[in-house]
């Protein structure tokens, strides 16, 4: 069916569930939000209505089935430095560094967030990591 390895897919399963609040099967818009977030996947504001209703097909929620659909499209969608930088900025609010908080906030796994902390710059004015820097550095 997919490129997924068991790992990828028991990882999908697990957000799933923890964030089936109700344990309907299903998630809300904003436990489908949350679960996306804690995979590092964000959208803006303005665009993630769209996203949810397509993957929810016109319903009020979006089904174990669904979800499984759209994280395999998204997974073999590979993701461009320019998505990662777009999430940074979206994570840093715009600001040119990435603070501790925006990290633990972004429902990052603590084991990414303490690699991210470990490699990436620190930022010179501010309290905080130069990611746009970092990101520079991986992607070029």
């Amino acid at each position: 069916m997919t490129n997924l390895t068991p790992a990828q897919l028991e990882e999908f399963e697990s957000t799933f569930r923890y964030f089936d609040n109700n344990q309907t099967n299903s998630l809300t818009s904003a436990e489908f939000n949350a679960a996306l977030a804690s995979l590092g996947i964000m959208y803006e504001d303005d665009v993630f209505p769209d996203i949810f209703a397509r993957c929810a097909q016109g319903g009020y929620e979006v089904s174990f089935e669904q979800f499984i659909n759209f994280m395999v499209g998204v997974t073999e969608d590979r993701t461009s430095g320019d998505q990662v930088r777009e999430s940074f900025r979206i994570m840093a609010g715009d600001k040119p560094f990435v603070t501790e908080l925006d990290l633990k906030q972004s429902m990052l796994p603590p084991a990414v967030v303490s690699y991210l902390q470990s490699t990436m710059p620190r930022h010179d004015s501010a309290d905080g990591y130069n990611y746009p820097a970092y990101l520079n550095s991986v992607f070029n």
